[in-house]
């Protein structure tokens, strides 16, 4: 058979040419939608400056409390606790998803409250935004009691769970905060403050933390989850009261415990009330070098105590006046 001439064989090869083209123009068409809600997707979960808004229990509370979801469950109130690290949950309030581990838990607080209960491992989902932390290990309360030094704790079944956020991941159950995916757990900001809408930022952007000024901290246990891992409490304050100098110590900035509590060292001008508490109508005063001074006339609506203790904790005081910065990745607490 003869070759067709040369001026065909151009023009088969030129439509071959253009189906090829034309195919690989359609394969694209469809993948391009694909793609783009694939990256919309991540970016929504992965963003920076996530908010989410921290409610109080009643009119006129404390706002730190914010609703999660536990391995496929409802949406549940549980207050967060800067104060210590992971999640603890009672058991009617998780979803079909998690899964019971044989571990147990045994966990106290300084108030008092003691849950017993088991590690579960579940995702902990943040409802109205695409964030959600990956498969991560939890505590699940069954039993809750008080600790015999200290038999009027206000440790109950009917309240909510607990989210402890601190920095620390060297636990056997860590930061739900932490373990979020990209930028959002990067670290995580609280505002509290009254007067206007109070809420957390979780993976705060450089230009959210340059409002901030900060304070380095030590690094805390060895990571049991492959994460940065810092001492939210070996930040150093020096208490005054009345223009007397109390004691410089470690403060741990905690949302999770009411009372302000710090060492008078030698101060002897404080008036205190039956219950050890400063009275009020007297100035209090919490300088962090180079990153906070606060300082304030006590009232009925606050409660500090001097006592010996080797940490000092803020207490959810500090909240009302000033937003904390908490940066994992840098290993530093903030103040605006």
């Amino acid at each position: 058979m003869a070759n067709p001439p040369r001026d065909g064989r151009r023009a088969r090869t030129w439509r071959i040419a253009r189906a090829e083209l034309r195919r690989r123009l359609s394969a694209i068409a469809v993948l391009l939608p694909l793609l783009a809600a694939g990256m919309t997707t991540g970016s929504m979960a992965q963003q920076a400056d996530a908010s989410i808004p921290l409610m109080a229990r009643a009119a006129g509370g404390t706002a730190q409390y914010v609703r999660i979801s536990i391995g496929g469950g409802p949406a549940v109130p549980v207050s967060v606790d800067t104060g210590s690290a992971g999640l603890y949950v009672f058991r009617r309030e998780v979803g079909p998803e998690v899964e019971r581990t044989a571990t147990p838990i045994h966990q106290g607080y300084v108030d008092g409250t003691r849950f017993d209960g088991y590690v579960g491992l579940a995702t902990v989902r943040f409802p109205g935004t695409s964030l959600a932390t990956t498969r991560m290990k939890i505590g699940v309360i069954t039993q809750v009691s008080c600790a015999p030094e200290q038999p009027r704790c206000p440790g109950s079944d009917q309240k909510p769970g607990v989210m402890g956020v601190g920095m620390d991941t060297g636990g056997r159950l860590a930061s739900p905060f932490a373990q979020l995916p990209g930028p959002a757990g990067s670290g995580f900001v609280v505002d509290a403050r009254p007067g206007g809408a109070p809420h957390i930022i979780l993976g705060p952007s450089a230009g959210t933390l340059a409002r901030f000024r900060f304070v380095d901290l030590r690094p805390g246990r060895p990571s049991t989850i492959g994460l940065p891992s810092w001492d939210s409490g070996s930040a150093r304050g020096c208490y005054r009261v009345n223009g007397e100098a109390a004691a410089c110590q470690e403060v741990i900035f905690d949302t999770g415990e009411w009372d302000t509590v710090f060492d008078p060292g030698s101060a002897r001008s404080m008036r205190l009330g039956p219950h050890g508490f400063l009275l009020p109508g007297q100035d209090f005063e919490l300088d962090v070098p180079g990153a906070l001074r606060l300082r304030i006339q006590t009232d009925r609506s606050m409660y500090i105590k001097p006592k010996a203790t080797a940490r000092s904790n803020s207490g959810t005081l500090v909240f009302r006046y000033v937003a904390v910065a908490f940066d994992a990745q840098h290993g530093r607490i903030g103040f605006e």
